[in-house]
């Protein structure tokens, strides 16, 4: 490489490391702070009012209760919650998983190619392994995004990774005496530790669910200024240009300079928000999902930093990260096809209804990734959006209209705006066999209309009564819906030392003794209502 060729590389690969690293610092603060403000404006929208509610709808539950004859009494069976645990999640998601894995599998391997023939290294079979592992430790971190496997299983995984790299390494010490331990670690620190810190940053579970976008605009935003820099630096003539421009509008070095800054900022917020709408686009029409968002932010990240070291060895190999995420792209969406859902051969999909105390906030998060983590290859999940997982379901679209001030088109003030939210109910797996979560926005007086219609619209409700109290007016209204309108074999409550069991059992038999003729609990013989109870429950982070 010549001396020009190497400066133009290190100008160039400098600057992408600098970007990178700009973008991976702000990114978490920056992220976690558009979510408060996301959550602060859904919270206010929900308190607000819709003028376009009939006032009787608002005023009285939407079943009507007419006492009856007496019936049998209704049985509530209070259970744990490790006597109805389910089997894990269905075949299909191991599969699934599998296919991820191996993608990531092709990424360490491409990249592992490129790493050894840049730097004119023989392909020796040990030499080959070792830094394949180096590579492929990213699949980890997919292993805990993905959430299908239990955290037990992911740490036998990891067992078995750093197993079979102690080994090899104990191999390939005794074959080489100029090879030592030290050179060994160091080998997998450089390459691994400064891209896992980075991925950490967007990948953090309180940010996840926007962190890949916020920090995809923030790499394109910071990178329009240092690029125009850059690029202007590099040459007296476009030099000369910007300080004749500058000079003419008044402006010394120092505004010159910002001025040239700013130019890039401006140019690279409006291809950042092309590229955000792009991204909204494509998880309309289903080509991607929250999952592969991430997990394809985590590789493209990945082989982008991986690259700048093998750029040294020629500028072409800067590269290397593209076509190796290119070929985790490939090998994804060619292994997922030879399990497409095939929806004469699998069983309907169960649509699940999750109700819940919105003032249980981090414990509503952790529920709710214990029970997506398996359902969301069932079937798709419907909830009422509130505080309590504004930040964790937020997708591309909704955070988008939230950036952009539009989060009022979202929330449910009439019926037309109820009826267009039914129609577009996601009821279709994505590309990865994977069904979504179909958030309902609705106002003070507009959700208790809008749970009327999701009753009937879903297969299956959990309702989590946890830290359940006669203060709950919204949570009285629904048992009673539930009771009425759901055949009990359906429906599902969850419950722990902080549920009012005593309330909780009067406000289940009060909804029992009001019962309708016309509703499908009337003529049962064994009337029986589900209580899971989730002693102590605490899901990993």
């Amino acid at each position: 490489m010549t001396a020009s060729a190497n400066t133009l590389t290190t100008a160039y690969t400098g600057m992408l490391a600098f970007v990178i690293l700009m973008a991976a610092t702000v990114t978490p603060l920056l992220a976690y702070l558009l979510l408060r403000l996301y959550r602060r404006s859904v919270l206010r929208a929900m308190s607000g009012s819709s003028g376009n509610i009939p006032v009787n709808v608002t005023e009285r539950p939407l079943t009507t209760h007419t006492a009856t004859p007496a019936r049998q009494p209704l049985h509530i069976s209070f259970r744990t919650a490790g006597a109805v645990a389910g089997s894990g999640p269905p075949p299909i998601a191991r599969r699934v998983t599998a296919v991820y894995a191996l993608a990531g599998g092709v990424f360490a391997l491409v990249m592992t190619v490129a790493t050894l023939a840049s730097a004119g290294f023989e392909f020796y079979p040990v030499r080959l392994a070792l830094v394949f592992l180096v590579y492929l430790w990213p699949v980890f971190l997919i292993l805990y995004l993905d959430g299908s496997t239990t955290g037990r299983s992911q740490l036998l995984l990891f067992g078995i990774y750093l197993c079979v790299l102690v080994a090899l390494s104990a191999f390939a010490l005794a074959r080489s005496p100029d090879l030592t331990i030290a050179q060994l670690a160091e080998l997998w620190l450089i390459m691994n530790a400064p891209a896992a810190v980075i991925t950490l940053a967007f990948t953090w579970r309180p940010v996840r669910a926007i962190g890949p976008l916020v920090i995809l605009f923030l790499m394109v935003f910071i990178g329009g200024a240092v690029l125009l820099l850059t690029v202007v630096g590099a040459h007296d003539d476009s030099l000369r240009l910007a300080a004749n421009a500058g000079a003419a509008l008044g402006l010394g070095a120092g505004g010159t300079y910002a001025g040239i800054a700013l130019s890039g900022l401006l140019i690279a917020a409006f291809i950042g928000w092309w590229l955000l709408i792009r991204i909204r686009r494509a998880y309309a029409a289903k080509r991607i999902n929250d999952k592969s968002i991430a997990v394809d932010a985590v590789y493209l990240l990945l082989g982008t930093i991986h690259s700048i070291s093998l750029a040294f060895e020629g500028l072409a190999w800067i590269a290397a990260g593209l076509v190796a995420f290119a070929a985790y792209e490939a090998t994804l969406r060619f292994g997922l096809r030879l399990h497409p859902v095939d929806t004469d051969n699998v069983p309907t999909a169960s649509s699940l209804l999750l109700l819940r105390v919105f003032a249980l906030a981090k414990r509503s998060q952790q529920l709710f990734h214990a029970v997506t983590r398996s359902w969301r290859y069932r079937g798709p999940i419907q909830l009422i959006a509130g505080p309590d997982l504004a930040t964790t379901t937020v997708d591309p679209q909704e955070f988008l209209e939230f950036v952009s001030g539009r989060l009022d088109s979202l929330f449910i003030g009439d019926e037309p705006s109820l009826a267009r939210a039914l129609e577009q109910l996601d009821s279709a797996p994505d590309f990865d066999c994977r069904y979504r979560v179909n958030e309902f926005f609705c106002h003070d007086n507009s959700w208790r209309w809008a749970l009327s219609r999701l009753v009937d619209n879903s297969d299956v409700v959990l309702m989590d009564l946890r830290a359940f109290s006669p203060d709950n007016a919204g949570c009285i209204f629904e048992l009673n819906e539930l009771v009425a309108r759901v055949p009990l074999a359906r429906v599902v409550l969850a419950a722990d030392e902080t549920t009012d069991r005593a309330f909780l059992e009067r406000t289940l038999t009060q909804a029992w003794q009001q019962l309708g003729e016309d509703s499908p609990n009337a003529n049962l013989e064994h009337p029986d209502i589900q209580v899971v109870c989730f002693e102590g429950f605490n899901e990993p982070q």
